[in-house]
């Protein structure tokens, strides 16, 4: 019901004072809710209309309810959420590794005399975009996350190894 109420602000700011023209832009309401509705589900995402009750006529197309349920996002959780808190795995990483991440989505500005101009002369200006295109460069991937184990020169010990909630088989990568 609070759903309801809150997207009538959104029509009338986009109606404006006055206006008898209602063929209004679409609306949409997206509820990021850190608590679910549906326990029995892994679903995440629920998708609401306004329908007529008997015929189930849709009254519009022109504004949806969209709620994402965070607790059923059981894949959203990172390999550092899940595997690194491992006892073993955080172990390893303390005591044998220098952890070096490159962020992608980092939108920090650089000052000039760090922006990467590519071979195509495309001027890389913030973190992310400059992560980006040294793990492409160096590393040949671009998906995220990736891990590699490299020497102390730089030169690739092991990797990449992508997405994997497996905790033995990252211990195992760790210690190879």
């Amino acid at each position: 019901e609070q759903a309801v109420f809150n997207s009538t602000f959104a029509i009338q700011e986009q109606m404006g004072k006055g206006c008898r023209d209602y063929l209004f832009p679409n609306v949409y309401l997206i509820g990021i809710m850190d608590f679910s509705f549906h326990q029995d589900t892994d679903k995440v995402r629920f998708c609401y209309r306004l329908r007529e009750d008997e015929s189930g006529e849709l009254m519009t197309e022109r504004i949806q309810y969209i709620f994402l349920e965070l607790p059923n996002c059981h894949r959203a959780l990172t390999p550092e959420d899940r595997v690194w808190r491992d006892h073993a795995v955080l172990q390893l990483l303390r005591d044998e590794f220098v952890i070096v991440a490159l962020y992608v989505d980092d939108k920090t500005k650089l000052p000039e005399d760090e922006w990467v101009t590519t071979s195509s002369g495309a001027v890389l200006k913030d973190v992310g975009r400059v992560n980006s295109w040294i793990a492409l460069e160096q590393f040949g991937v671009n998906a995220q996350p990736n891990y590699f184990i490299l020497a102390p020169d730089g030169s690739r010990l092991a990797g990449p190894r992508g997405y994997d909630l497996d905790i033995p088989a990252f211990v195992d990568f760790l210690k190879r």
